[in-house]
């Protein structure tokens, strides 16, 4: 008992140190000295301005990927039911499919900082001395079951999904200095402690006032992506689930991912999701975006039919099956679909990088011994942000998709310009070996105004990546715009 009440009256007068220490080298110019150096995938160092501006983060919350063995599994382990919800001690084994009640609770649930969650009681303490107060999961891993994952190939690989947590903090003007003061003392411990980073949607509003009701895409005709002729061969597989991480998920009530008004997950097409600011599957709240994303990946095709009357007209899906229509042969419904929706609470047209991070595990996971992890073999990500600096977690959480081997498209952006080498765009400009870097172009076959891009030069050598393919998504031509 003396030697801990020596301990901590130590580290309380440490802690006293590093909050002063932190702030001072938070605001000074030397800052880039002594931050962490971020890597790309030439082992170039990534130049970025730290701290970042207030309005590109949440300011209240801090993300953090854990080492293993730095938390508590006793706490962190549980059992789960249908109609049982409790995150208790692991008494019985759990069974094989984890509910969506057990979910909205294992994600609410609260671990204080100086609860015993955090194996290093020091560690608890420095992050209490500057207002941490909880952590949440972000996923609904399980540590003493979910630690192997089968991937899409059938290889078994370790995971550790339960290590990525949300610090809440009781202020918002220390979450720069708990991520400085975490990665420069307790490494030990942390893989990376980052502010929540907001990225923004890669919408573009379609200008076509028919874009549901007008049959006429060009981007599929032969002369474009000359979707015809590979129709011959494959029209999507049901087998096949492509995840769209958006920030307002999709609406799989519409008539053209095989729903009605009166769809519930798991439909037809879309077989799973997950709205990580409310904590259930209501997905489709405020998500055009996102759904204009999942039509064009897996709208039914030649269904349009399934519509009705009254309702609008379908559109052609790159993968969506094929229908009756005309007396053709009946091919199935094409690719399956998974949607989350990712949303900040305050800007909705945004996300945040914790749910963001979220998503990409959940729906790559494929744990061996339950039911956690969506079992995704491609990943959309039509969002990004130039101005924040290159999330570390988010990179460690595209590599775990990438060692599952999900296949991750990411869009490289609408500013109109190159991502130069102050100005990348992420998760588009990360290593370009996990990721498919993806612009748009007109029907002319040339890359759309406001498709961002970067250009080869003897300076910046690719180092962001260059974009590895442009395919049909508007221009200026606007009577001719394409979708």
């Amino acid at each position: 008992m003396i030697l801990a009440t020596r301990s901590c009256n130590c580290f309380r007068f440490l802690s006293i140190a590093v909050v002063l220490f932190a702030a001072v080298m938070t605001y000074s110019g030397s800052a880039q000295s002594w931050m962490p150096v971020l890597r790309d995938m030439h082992g170039d160092s990534i130049p970025y301005i730290y701290p970042i501006a207030d309005s590109l983060y949440v300011r209240n919350q801090v993300v953090i990927k854990f080492k293993e063995g730095a938390l508590n599994k006793e706490l962190l382990c549980f059992t789960c039911s249908s109609d049982t919800i409790l995150a208790v001690a692991l008494s019985t084994p759990p069974p094989v499919d984890i509910s969506y009640p057990c979910k909205h609770t294992l994600l609410a649930q609260q671990f204080a900082v100086d609860s015993g969650i955090l194996v290093n009681s020091p560690l608890g303490l420095a992050i209490k001395s500057l207002g941490g107060t909880y952590l949440r999961r972000m996923t609904w891993a399980n540590p003493c079951k979910d630690t192997l994952s089968i991937t899409r190939l059938g290889d078994t690989i370790r995971m550790d999904h339960y290590n990525w947590m949300v610090l809440d903090i009781n202020n918002d003007t220390n979450a720069v200095n708990i991520c400085i003061m975490l990665n420069m003392l307790f490494r030990t411990y942390i893989d990376a402690a980052e502010p929540n980073y907001i990225y923004e949607s890669s919408a573009i509003t379609p200008r076509d006032h028919y874009y549901y009701t007008d049959p006429k895409q060009l981007s599929l005709q032969p002369n474009l992506i000359g979707m015809p002729t590979a129709w011959e061969y494959q029209v999507g597989s049901p087998d096949i689930n492509v995840a769209v991480i958006d920030a307002g998920g999709l609406d799989y009530r519409h008539c053209d991912l095989g729903g009605t008004a009166l769809s519930a997950i798991p439909t037809q097409k879309v077989k799973k999701g997950w709205n990580f600011i409310d904590g259930n599957t209501l997905i489709y709240s405020g998500a055009p975006h996102g759904t204009f994303i999942a039509g064009i990946i897996g709208a039914q095709t030649n269904r349009d039919d399934n519509c009705g009357l009254v309702a609008p007209k379908g559109i052609a899906g790159i993968a969506g099956g094929w229908g009756t229509l005309n007396g053709a042969v009946d091919r199935g419904s094409g690719v399956s679909l998974l949607g989350y929706r990712c949303a900040d609470n305050q800007f909705l047209e945004t996300l945040v990088l914790d749910y963001a991070i979220s998503a990409i595990l959940v729906s790559s996971g494929r744990s061996a011994n339950t039911g956690y992890g969506d079992k995704a073999d491609i990943i959309n990500a039509s969002w990004n942000k130039s101005d924040n600096p290159p999330s570390e977690n988010l990179r460690r959480a595209i590599y775990e998709a990438y060692r599952h081997s999900v296949t991750f498209v990411a869009a490289r952006g609408n500013e109109g310009g190159n991502n130069k080498k102050n100005n990348p765009a992420y998760p588009a400009s990360m290593d370009g070996t996990w990721i498919i870097s993806v612009g748009a172009a007109t029907h002319s076959k040339t890359r759309s105004d406001f498709s961002s891009y970067e250009k080869l030069d003897d300076d910046m050598k690719g180092r962001y990546g260059v974009l590895d393919l442009i395919a049909p998504g508007g221009g200026n031509d606007l009577d001719n715009t394409i979708y």
